[in-house]
């Protein structure tokens, strides 16, 4: 049997450097020299794992991806508004309607506007006035991390290593960000690191909270019962305690509720609910975060990614790869490298 050690004092986490223009094919290991590599795995990834091997196969190894969605393409959008929202906050300007839609424009810019439907310009111009008249007056506190208002703060959180020692059945031409063979890759160490932005750390009544922005069109009870247990909000919470050296109370989900308009439903709301998480429970995300992702390096180095089938399906739709699951095993890569699916590429925004 492999045995796989853990190195259990990890560095502090750092705040990385800015994001990068291009987009290139994303993959999860970095070539350190002496056959040792790194791992860096971001929520969004360890999230999709613990869903299903299957699809994680799917995306993180083989590198495909069905690309970009209405949804995610205007929730993107509006997410670099409020950059520009909280950034000029920082610096004590007034909120200005004209800074904040350029950069959520060319956001919106990269879909076809057929794919985008209602959620056009006029609905976005709409959603974010709205915006700034409910909160230009709200009274958090933007810290600063590294001498930086922490708005969209990129971290880097170095857990320690894996010793492997061993050659891992997915072949170097799908993990590395180098030109290497379709063979077996062999691997003496794998440096863990996890990576993230958050998207605004703030100071309310002398108490420090991670804010994270949601788009939705889905609301309700359900959907914030979640976040009470949400690996991202506690894991956040944790690495904004390491960079500020300071307790975090917990995180506020800072949700817009996006809908199409009908004459008389609501198509846009404004919710947030915080979420209190103490020490005891980030101690457990750290743990429990290098357990799913020391067993993900397990499928890596055994090639087995079974399919779990519980996730097929859900509140917000079918899994992405769930056609391809459906058929027999060999015509599985004819739907999978078709034009069906593009290349997973590095998302500034994971």
């Amino acid at each position: 049997m492999l045995d796989l050690t853990f190195d259990d004092t990890p560095t502090a986490a750092t705040a990385s450097a800015a994001v990068p223009v291009s987009l290139p094919r994303k993959y999860l290991f970095h070539a350190l020299g002496n056959d040792d590599y790194e791992l860096a795995i971001d929520n969004s990834n360890l999230e999709l794992f613990t869903q299903c091997d299957t699809a994680a196969y799917y995306r993180l190894i083989l590198g495909r991806s069905t690309g970009m969605t209405a949804a995610t393409v205007y929730g993107q959008a509006i997410h670099s508004a409020l950059d520009v929202f909280y950034a000029d906050k920082a610096l004590d300007l007034p909120p200005d309607i004209s800074r904040m839609l350029p950069p959520a424009l060319a956001e919106l810019a990269k879909a076809p506007s057929d794919m985008l439907g209602w959620r056009n310009e006029a609905q976005l111009t709409e959603t974010l006035v709205r915006y700034i008249k409910k909160y230009s007056s709200e009274l958090w506190s933007i810290l600063d991390v590294e001498s930086r208002p922490a708005v969209e703060l990129p971290f880097r959180f170095d857990f320690g290593h894996i010793d492997i020692n061993a050659n891992v059945a997915c072949s170097g031409h799908n993990l590395v960000d180098n030109d290497l063979p379709d063979t077996p890759l062999y691997v003496r160490k794998l440096r863990i690191v996890y990576t993230g932005r958050i998207d605004l750390i703030v100071e309310q009544a002398g108490k420090l909270w991670v804010v994270d922005h949601k788009t939705s069109s889905v609301g309700g009870p359900s959907y914030y019962e979640g976040f009470r247990t949400s690996s991202q909000f506690r894991g956040y919470c944790y690495i904004a305690g390491q960079l500020l050296g300071r307790e975090v109370s917990g995180a506020f989900a800072n949700v817009i509720l996006a809908r199409q308009p009908t004459k008389t439903g609501r198509d846009i709301e404004y919710e947030r609910q915080p979420f209190v998480y103490d020490e005891s429970l980030l101690a457990e995300w750290r743990h429990n975060t290098f357990t799913n992702i020391s067993t993900f390096v397990a499928r890596i180095i055994s090639g087995d990614f079974p399919q779990r089938t519980t996730h097929c399906t859900n509140k917000f739709g079918t899994c992405p790869y769930l056609s391809v699951c459906a058929l027999p095993p060999h015509l599985r890569p004819h739907l999978l490298y078709s034009g069906n699916y593009t290349e997973h590429t590095w998302n500034p925004l994971a």
